[in-house]
C-alpha cells in the first residue's frame, strides 16, 4: 500500500512535517494577515503615495520650465521618467529593509520565535514564509508609485520595454534587500541589531561599492607617456560664439582640435581593472539592465539611469574613452565601447552573498539548539 499523502485533505507529510509548499503559505499568510492589520502599514503606504507624488511634481515642474528654456530641443518624457524611477528605487531601498529587519528577531525577543519552532514547519519554511511576506509587502509600495511611472512615462520619449525592464530589476532587489532583512533578523539576537545590521549591508551595496571602486581607481593609477590634444589658438567665428545651441562652441573646438605627434607624461586611471567592484550596486544594476545604445560625449544631461549606464560603459572600456588622444584618436572618433552587460555579475555576487546569510540563518533557526549565544531567548 503506498504510503503517499494527499496534501489537499491531509498536508503532513510522511516525516511528520508540513508539505514544504504548505507550510511556506501557512507562514507567509499568518505574517502578512499580521500586516494587513496594522494601521501603520497604511500610514507608510499613504505617505509614501504623497512623497513620490511631490517628487513627481517637482521633476516635472523643473524638467518642463528646463525644456521651454531649450525651445523644445530637449524632451523632457525621459529625464521626467528616470529621476521619479531614481528617487523611487532610492526611497525603496530605505524601506524595504524595514519590512524584514524585525521579522524573526523580534519574534525572538517576544517568545513567540519558539511556539513556531515548536510546530511542523521546518527553518526553510519559516524564514521563506517570512521572506514572502515582507517581500510582497515592499512590493505593494512599488505597485503604489506604479501610477507616478506611468505618468512620466506618458510624458513621451521611453520604450515601454525599458519600463517593463526598469520595474524587473527593481522587483528585484526589494527581492535580494528584504531577504538580507530576514536573513539579519534571524543572526541577530536583538531587533536593534538586525535593523541597524540589515541597513548597513544595504548602504555596503549602494555606497560601499562607490566608496571601494573610487579607492580602487585611484590605486589604479599611473604615470604613463600618452599623445594629447592640442587645442585650437585662435577665436571661433562670431555665428558660432552667437549660436543659440548650447553645444555649438564644444563642437567646434572638439573639431578643430587634433592630437598631437608628440608625448607627453599623464597620470592615467585604470578604471577596466576595479570597474567589477560596481557590479553589485542596485543603482548600476537597474540602469545597466534597462540601459540604451550608448551616445558618446555624455550627451544626456538630467538622463540619470542612462549617465550611470554611460558611465559604467566607459569606465569599463578603460582611459581609451576617458582621455583624448590616449590611443592618437580623439574620443569622438572612437566607435563605441564594446563591452558586456555588468548586471549579470551583478546579479551573481548578490545572490551568492544573500545565500550565505540563508544559510547561516537557517543554521540559527534550526532547532533543537545546541548551544545558546550569550543573551539569546528561547521562549
Amino acid at each position: 500500500m503506498s504510503q503517499a499523502l494527499d496534501t489537499e485533505r491531509n498536508p503532513t507529510g510522511v516525516d511528520g512535517t508540513l508539505g514544504f509548499w504548505t507550510g511556506l503559505r501557512t507562514v507567509f499568510r499568518m505574517e502578512f494577515m499580521q500586516r494587513m492589520r496594522s494601521r501603520s502599514w497604511y500610514w507608510m503606504m499613504g505617505i509614501w503615495f504623497v512623497v513620490i507624488g511631490l517628487v513627481t511634481w517637482a521633476v516635472v515642474s523643473s524638467f518642463r520650465s528646463y525644456e521651454a528654456q531649450s525651445n523644445g530641443a530637449l524632451q523632457s518624457g525621459q529625464l521626467v521618467f528616470e529621476a521619479v524611477l531614481f528617487f523611487v528605487l532610492l526611497f525603496a531601498l530605505l524601506i524595504a529593509p524595514a519590512f524584514a529587519a524585525n521579522t524573526i528577531s523580534g519574534d525572538r525577543q517576544n517568545g513567540t520565535l519558539a511556539i513556531i519552532q515548536n510546530t511542523l514547519l521546518s527553518p526553510a519554511q519559516i524564514i521563506g514564509g517570512k521572506w514572502l511576506a515582507a517581500w510582497v509587502s515592499a512590493l505593494a509600495f512599488l505597485v503604489v508609485s506604479l501610477p507616478f511611472i506611468l505618468l512620466s512615462f506618458a510624458l513621451g520619449g521611453v520604450d515601454f520595454s525599458r519600463v517593463i525592464l526598469f520595474v524587473l530589476m527593481l522587483s528585484f532587489e526589494l527581492l535580494v534587500m528584504t531577504g538580507i532583512g530576514v536573513a539579519v533578523s534571524a543572526v541577530s539576537i536583538r531587533p536593534l541589531f538586525s535593523v541597524l545590521g540589515t541597513y548597513l549591508l544595504v548602504a555596503l551595496f549602494a555606497v560601499g561599492t562607490l566608496i571601494s571602486f573610487g579607492l580602487g581607481a585611484q590605486l589604479s593609477a599611473q604615470p604613463e607617456q600618452a599623445p594629447y590634444l592640442e587645442g585650437v589658438s585662435y577665436e571661433p567665428p562670431q555665428e558660432i560664439i552667437e549660436s543659440t545651441d548650447p553645444n555649438a562652441l564644444n563642437d567646434w573646438f572638439n573639431e578643430q582640435s587634433k592630437c598631437s605627434t608628440g608625448t607627453t607624461e599623464m597620470k592615467v586611471v585604470h578604471t577596466e581593472r576595479v570597474t567589477w567592484l560596481l557590479a553589485a550596486n542596485p543603482f548600476v544594476m537597474v540602469a545597466d539592465f534597462a540601459r540604451e545604445p550608448y551616445r558618446a560625449g555624455d550627451q544626456n544631461d538630467g538622463e540619470l539611469f542612462t549617465s550611470i549606464s554611460n558611465g559604467v560603459r566607459t569606465a569599463q572600456a578603460g582611459p581609451a574613452y576617458q582621455y583624448d588622444c590616449y590611443t592618437g584618436m580623439k574620443r569622438s572618433e572612437l566607435p563605441d565601447p564594446q563591452v558586456v552587460p555588468i548586471w549579470p555579475l551583478g546579479v551573481g555576487i548578490q545572490v551568492v552573498f544573500l545565500g550565505a546569510l540563508l544559510w547561516w540563518a537557517h543554521s540559527r533557526v534550526r532547532t533543537p539548539v545546541k548551544t545558546l549565544s550569550r543573551g539569546m531567548r528561547i521562549a
